[in-house]
């Protein structure tokens, strides 16, 4: 769930049901928890219409008309989607279509689309920060248990990993530490690995972050080097 934008943790459990229909189990699944957006809506399907061309995926399908039931008529009446279908959407089917690349695909690293700086924020320094206090909600520990369950079904090393906010984002989440204690147990309970990067001194360097929650290019491939470090001590070799 990495590479997903604004994935919401049923969803994400939806999303391994996906992989699975069409590919092998992985050897080790890595889930990154977000801290900070434990409280968004289980229900919100961000940017859904990307979503559209893989409705035949009937374990996508069942995912997203849990979440949406808009779903059920994007799949059977397609000229109801056509109003949530932008020109955006619209312009990346066609020249995928053609086969014509864009400047944004030279962004993508190994199938990766990395976080565009979004300037909007300005300096992160001094930008109005978001207050958040979000409980775990049943839904998220429900849907934690499904993907360990899927995995130990499929004999997968599920790897629960918490990642760097920028500090600043991380000062104004109110419950950070007993949300993180939390996840921390319930890897001990299920006897499962825990890492923990939310304390990673690249927190603290605004110009690798693209906006408060989420590193840019360059700081997901500076994280990535430190994390794939730690990583390697936990893979079977």
């Amino acid at each position: 769930n990495i590479g997903m934008t604004g994935a919401v943790m049923p969803l994400i459990a939806a999303t391994l049901d996906a992989y699975l229909v069409n590919s092998s189990a992985p050897k080790y699944v890595i889930l990154n928890l977000d801290l900070h957006s434990l409280g968004d809506n289980c229900d919100t399907v961000y940017k859904f219409p990307r979503y559209f061309a893989f409705l035949e995926n009937e374990k996508l399908y069942e995912g997203l008309v849990a979440r949406d039931q808009r779903f059920l008529f994007f799949k059977w009446l397609p000229f109801y989607s056509m109003p949530y279908y932008s020109n955006r959407y619209f312009s990346n089917s066609v020249r995928g279509w053609l086969d014509q690349p864009t400047k944004y695909d030279a962004d993508y690293e190994l199938g990766f689309a990395p976080s565009i700086v979004d300037s909007s924020w300005g300096n992160l320094e001094t930008a109005k920060m978001k207050i958040t206090n979000p409980d775990i909600p049943p839904a998220v520990w429900e849907s934690v248990d499904h993907i360990r369950n899927v995995c130990s079904a499929n004999k997968s090393t599920l790897i629960l990993v918490v990642s760097p906010l920028y500090y600043r984002q991380e000062e104004c989440v109110s419950n950070y530490q007993k949300s993180q204690n939390a996840f921390k147990d319930y890897s001990e309970t299920n006897k499962l690995t825990f890492i923990d990067f939310g304390h990673d001194t690249i927190r603290f360097q605004k110009d690798l972050y693209s906006d408060p929650a989420h590193l840019s290019k360059e700081g997901a491939k500076q994280f990535t080097r430190r994390f794939s470090a730690v990583l390697m001590q936990y893979i079977v070799q």
